[in-house]
């Protein structure tokens, strides 16, 4: 069975609908058959329109929603669907079709190593990359029961939130924090993209609210100067994940008293 597209549409700030819309451009490239259901995260005006002529011209299921937060909306995915599904975020571009791709594991994704993540002033943890995930949510769900057998709990014990974002203390030392479905990854393990694979698409990261994360990120590259150059030429993304790299290996290095 093909995997089934979900992605969130969110704008909260009408300057940066091109974020909001920039999927639609390569949707089809990246996917040419799948099925496909966008959800209108509480859209108005002219960005619901907007979208809402997206999906029309790819072919989209479309539904507006309640208001709502993309870890939130990922877990009611994986606690809910009964089957295999891709996440993908709207600030991206496919360059090729990632739908036939042979995964062998229920959690497939681009791997992020721990950096120091600037604008939370916390230690990143290792995940798996939710911009472009794919899921298998009946498998997941039977991996976190295996996973949560390996240890005894308690009725007034609760489990910690595998999807859902947090921020974790540590004593005298750097938190950490831990962004959507980094807790379910480090629980039940995934599949790495491979480098060919990760040629596939472009992801322009925080494309939707960049405008609250750029002031804070004082060693990163002006990200909102190199989304504007994407949303007037999308091949200018194409280096945008060797960027991403070399921009997180320095920074390591930079902040290591950090881990």
């Amino acid at each position: 069975m093909m995997a089934h597209v979900f992605i969130l549409a969110t704008c909260r700030n009408p300057a940066l609908l091109p974020a909001t819309l920039l999927v639609f451009q390569t949707l089809r490239t990246g996917f040419p058959t799948a099925g496909v259901t966008v959800i209108g995260n509480a859209l108005e005006g002219d960005a619901l329109a907007a979208v809402r002529a997206a999906c029309g011209q790819t072919g989209a299921t479309f539904a507006n929603e309640d208001a709502t937060i993309h870890d939130a909306w990922v877990d009611r995915l994986v606690l809910r669907q009964s089957a295999p599904f891709v996440l993908v975020d709207t600030d991206m571009v496919f360059w090729e079709s990632v739908e036939g791709w042979q995964l062998i594991h229920p959690l497939a994704g681009g791997h992020q190593l721990p950096w120091y993540e600037e604008y939370s002033a916390c230690v990143y943890r290792e995940r798996l990359h939710t911009c472009l995930l794919f899921v298998d949510p009946v498998e997941v769900r039977r991996r976190i029961a295996e996973w949560a057998g390996t240890f005894r709990t308690a009725p007034w014990r609760p489990q910690i939130e595998l999807v859902r974002q947090s921020v974790q203390p540590r004593l005298n030392k750097c938190p950490v924090f831990c962004d959507t479905a980094a807790n379910l990854y480090n629980a039940i393990g995934g599949q790495h993209f491979t480098a060919r694979q990760q040629s596939a698409y472009a992801h322009l990261h925080g494309g939707t609210w960049v405008d609250i994360c750029q002031p804070h990120l004082p060693a990163a590259p002006d990200l909102a100067a190199a989304h504007a150059a994407v949303f007037q030429n999308i091949q200018v993304a194409r280096e945008f994940h060797q960027r991403e790299e070399d921009y997180k290996a320095a920074n390591r290095k930079l902040h290591a008293d950090k881990f």
